[in-house]
């Protein structure tokens, strides 16, 4: 999870996912050994290959594509014979069954579910449900509150990195995140505690934070390769002392 939240951006996510399912088995093993995981994502970082991949390995999930485009589509193609169920007073769900994630893919076909919601001046807006849960497993009308619940996991990873003043890590690797998640704490820790005991009056150490530190003091740049015996090596800038 925290490969996948606190992702250093360097590259759009939607080139990243590939990397998230390697980061994922690496701590889990093969998902598809895992019944009960559902990943659940936006959609819109997923390509077709990205939702192929999952259905070709046979790995359950629940994507929402936020982009009206799609979902606009689906709602225009709607028959009269379309069921809507109501999730609450503003939000309506219609299961459109199993076809292509887009046009421009007809090959990748999964269930698709459309929600309505009614906004700002009783506007109805449309957002695109994907998944390859059978309906016998989670209904329509389960699963957008399903996939809501993802915003609450994602509350509590952003509260804890918070803490740390945290916006972004160097690694995708499981391994990396938590070596320099413990140093962050730790020096987190003895940051705050030399403030509060006011230690080294007048070195300016006592005021400085950990996102500071890292910019005027480890932050160096270079350059990492591995050697064919899978050792690293660092390289300096020329201009570097």
């Amino acid at each position: 999870m925290l490969a996948i939240f606190l992702d250093p951006g360097n590259s759009h996510a939607s080139q990243r996912f590939a990397d998230v399912l390697v980061a994922l088995e690496a701590v889990l093993g093969p998902l598809e050994h895992l019944p009960g995981l559902v990943p659940r994502f936006d959609a819109q970082y997923a390509t077709a290959d990205d939702l192929a991949r999952l259905l070709r390995r046979g790995i359950h999930f629940v994507g929402r594509n936020d982009r009206s485009t799609t979902a606009s589509i689906w709602a225009r193609e709607l028959g009269a014979d379309a069921v809507w169920h109501e999730l609450n007073l503003v939000q309506w769900v219609c299961d459109l069954g199993d076809g292509p994630v887009s046009a421009a893919r007809p090959e990748v076909v999964c269930r698709r579910l459309l929600v309505r919601a009614t906004g700002a001046r009783q506007r109805a807006g449309y957002t695109a449900i994907v998944t390859n849960l059978p309906e016998d497993a989670l209904p329509a009308w389960a699963l957008e509150p399903f996939y809501e619940a993802r915003q609450t996991i994602e509350g509590w990873l952003s509260e804890a990195t918070d803490a740390l003043q945290l916006k972004g890590l160097w690694s995708r690797a499981f391994c990396g995140l938590e070596a320099f998640l413990l140093y962050a704490a730790l020096t987190s820790n003895l940051l705050n505690w030399w403030e509060r005991r006011a230690l080294l009056p007048g070195s300016g150490v006592p005021h400085l934070g950990l996102r500071q530190l890292i910019g005027r003091v480890i932050t160096v740049p270079a350059r990492v390769l591995r050697r064919t015996d899978q050792r690293l090596v660092l390289l300096l800038s020329a201009a570097h002392p």
